[in-house]
């Protein structure tokens, strides 16, 4: 397993002629940015969607409360990673009859008192150290409509008020959709195989484009395939994917003309 260096190490720092080290907050500063650039990076390269990751509890208490404890996951646009622990939103000023939405956005500072001794006066000191987690928002849609989502929050839940009274109306736990074509090239074509005779088997392509021998083939096969047959993929040329279905029944058999999925590791 790699080791990540995230921060220049303080002993390889140059010292003055004193012999002290200066640490400027600027170098963490820096450091932090980088690497929110890179999870960045990472989250919007691997996924084209946000989504959930631990669902955590939504519950109503009050009546017109919403509360919300361990949430994470991925905001919509996937561009940021987010948390909520526990926090919770009074909508009791909030109108009857209107549709909201309960969301986890990323645009939100929280402040962590971190006290400790000083080594060298035995002072008592405290320091305020700044870390961007997520804010429970409710958003306001109409009579009929929910809010949208932005790209910049979490989905949590939408929300009825009726009767000055909140309800779920359905909680949204979709995970992160995964971008085909990063790990995973992704076909389609119509196949039609022809009569296969007891336990022979029929062969038949598909072309995806930049596939190459060796690499790991996952099948969709049509929802109404006939029962007895069983079936494999591989890439048997460059671009292309062969299909091979096996009879292993005592009749023949003449599967009828269908759409077959392939993915082909990356």
């Amino acid at each position: 397993m790699p080791t990540i260096q995230v921060f220049t190490k303080v002993k390889d720092l140059a010292a003055n002629t004193n012999g002290d080290i200066t640490v400027l907050t600027q170098h963490h500063d820096q450091s932090l940015d980088r690497i929110q650039e890179q999870v960045e990076g990472l989250s919007t390269s691997v996924f084209s969607k946000g989504g959930v990751l631990a669902p955590g509890t939504v519950t109503i208490e009050a009546s017109t409360t919403v509360r919300v404890q361990g949430r994470t996951g991925l905001v919509d646009g996937a561009t940021a990673f987010v948390s909520c622990g526990d926090q919770s939103v009074d909508m009791s000023s909030l109108a009857d009859d209107v549709k909201y939405r309960a969301v986890i956005t990323a645009a939100i500072q929280v402040t962590n008192a971190y006290a400790f001794t000083d080594p060298d006066t035995g002072e008592s000191i405290t320091h305020n150290l700044v870390a961007y987690l997520g804010r429970l928002e409710v958003l306001t849609g109409d009579a009929s409509t929910y809010p949208a989502l932005p790209a910049n929050a979490l989905d949590v839940a939408t929300l009825d008020k009726a009767g000055g009274v909140v309800s779920i109306a359905a909680s949204q736990d979709e995970t992160p959709t995964p971008r085909v074509g990063v790990f995973w090239l992704e076909a389609s074509a119509t196949l039609d195989f022809p009569s296969i005779g007891a336990g022979a088997e029929a062969e038949l392509t598909v072309a995806v484009a930049t596939a190459i021998t060796g690499a790991p083939v996952i099948l969709g096969p049509p929802a109404t395939i006939e029962a007895g047959l069983s079936w494999g993929g591989y890439v048997s040329a460059a671009d292309t994917v062969t299909i091979r279905v096996r009879n292993d029944t005592a009749a023949a058999i003449d599967p009828a003309s269908a759409t077959w999925t392939v993915r082909v590791a990356r």
